[in-house]
């Protein structure tokens, strides 16, 4: 199965028109059209991430990379997955930890700035 078959299959489970999807993704109907009929093969990966989100799946899962789309996780594996999350998020923590302590004054401000800006993006890009 295409990753345009993907797309479709899932959007028609979850009983989505297409041109809702394509406002919510903001693309032209066309354009979703030929996402979904295979005629846009390199579908950008920013979009793949909102049609992912819409559609309440991964892209890992539109992409074909996993067969298993999130509803059909069992409480196991998505407790498996949390671990692995939280024992990714210790090891990061400590590593920015590291970091910062290591850090001057001037980089450690510079580090804040690009922060800062980076949440800025997002909640605009929210709005």
């Amino acid at each position: 199965m295409t990753t345009g078959e993907r797309i479709k299959a899932r959007r028609n489970e979850c009983g989505i028109t297409i041109d809702t999807l394509a406002d919510m993704i903001g693309v032209h109907r066309t354009t979703w059209i030929r996402y979904e009929k295979g005629d846009i093969e390199k579908i950008p990966i920013n979009n793949l991430v909102e049609i992912a989100s819409a559609l309440s799946t991964t892209v890992a899962f539109l992409m074909g990379w996993d067969e298993k789309n999130p509803d059909d996780w069992t409480d196991d594996e998505v407790l498996a997955m949390e671990d692995e999350i939280n024992r990714d998020y210790a090891v990061a923590r400590k590593l920015l930890d590291h970091m910062l302590n290591q850090m001057d004054k001037n980089t450690l401000a510079l580090v804040t700035a690009y922060v800062e800006g980076v949440f800025a993006q997002q909640k605009n890009k929210e709005k």
